[in-house]
């Protein structure tokens, strides 16, 4: 059973959470980390590009940004729901945060990518028009068990959207929700042994969102000794992990999960200094934490679409393959951070809450309570 009383309350008399800049930065960080990797895929495995293999080899270990995601999400759900737990009537504003700070931003992208797929000849797109496919794409849930998406990106998603469904049973129901919990991850940790269960519903991912609820929960009830130790080490077993992943040319699950403890003593330590004032964060690593879930669902259809245009500019000028990358990855951090600032930052705003409406997103810090991961 899972005991959510806290010896340390960090939460203000106004019931707000406490918001930490460090894991809005840790969210930023982990979007160019896979804009760092997709940049390797387009100019690496596309054979209608350069496909340089070295670039692609060098560029994969930081596709385990994605474990510091769902450790990240973990972290924040749990931080930011505390108070909500046993709670049944914070369900509803539980779900309506959920779904507002995924599916709108997620369904305008969507639609881009979809109309690019039906206009593009590309028969490879023909598996992507199936209406399973589409639909399970707009609901974020699987309805056949597709290993396609027509966003590429959204398979996280779907993993997002059971953890979020499993700990709104915790709100609603401590004890129930907390030995569903146990019950879902310890499945989840015996699949990865055996491997019988529906990977869909118990991936080996899911072991990352407990790191980082078990993260959160470390921090509320104890205090971090020497916090930038903490902080270095996970950062040391991170980088590691990112090095073994691109020498073995393949993203193995045990570095999976090591990249996932990295970032959990990493955030713990940062989360830490952070609270005893002896870490501040940049403005604009707090912003990139802000536009991040823009930055990741558009990077890579717009990369797609001018790496081909780079490709042909580069059959006249012969510039530098490193050239390209760089530009690439401006180009699709760039057109995130627009999305976020055009788009996605007034949709956040109109489908406030009431009580949030007075206060622009814009001029206030994101808290846990509007984070997805």
């Amino acid at each position: 059973m899972v005991n959510f009383q806290s010896k340390r309350d960090i939460v203000p008399l106004n019931g707000s959470p406490r918001r930490y800049m460090s894991l809005q930065a840790g969210r930023g960080l982990a979007a160019l980390l896979i804009v760092i990797c997709h940049v390797g895929f387009t100019v690496g495995r596309d054979h209608r590009l350069w496909k340089n293999a070295a670039a692609f080899r060098w560029t994969l270990g930081p596709s385990l940004g994605v474990a510091f995601f769902f450790v990240l999400s973990g972290m924040v759900i749990l931080t930011a729901h505390w108070s909500d737990i046993d709670c049944p009537s914070s369900i509803r504003l539980y779900l309506w945060k959920r779904f507002r700070r995924i599916y709108p931003i997620y369904w305008l992208v969507l639609a881009f990518v979809i109309c690019e797929q039906y206009i593009s000849a590309n028969p490879q797109s023909l598996p992507l028009r199936n209406p399973f496919v589409i639909v399970s794409g707009i609901l974020l849930v699987h309805i056949r068990a597709w290993e396609t998406n027509n966003l590429s990106v959204a398979w996280t998603l779907f993993h997002e959207v059971m953890f979020y469904a499993v700990f709104a049973v915790v709100i609603l129901n401590k004890r129930l929700g907390s030995v569903l919990l146990v019950l879902w991850l310890t499945a989840t940790l015996l699949n990865f042994r055996w491997a019988t269960l529906p990977e869909e519903l118990f991936s080996p991912v899911h072991l990352l969102f407990g790191m980082g609820m078990a993260t959160a929960w470390f921090f509320r009830q104890r205090k971090v000794p020497r916090p930038h130790i903490f902080c270095a080490l996970g950062g040391l077993i991170f980088a590691g992990s990112v090095i073994y992943t691109g020498w073995k040319l393949e993203v193995h699950l045990p570095a999976l999960l090591a990249a996932g403890a990295g970032t959990s003593l990493a955030l713990l330590g940062a989360v830490a200094m952070e609270e005893s004032q002896r870490l501040n964060i940049p403005r604009w690593c707090v912003f990139l934490g802000e536009a991040s879930y823009s930055i990741y669902l558009i990077h890579f259809p717009i990369m797609l679409i001018f790496g081909h245009l780079c490709f042909r500019l580069d059959a006249h000028l012969h510039w530098p393959l490193l050239f390209w990358m760089f530009l690439l990855l401006c180009i699709g951090t760039g057109a995130g951070c627009l999305l976020h600032i055009f788009i996605e930052r007034p949709l956040l705003n109109w489908l406030a809450v009431p009580r949030q409406r007075t206060a622009p997103l814009s001029n206030r810090s994101a808290s846990g309570a509007d984070v997805i991961c």
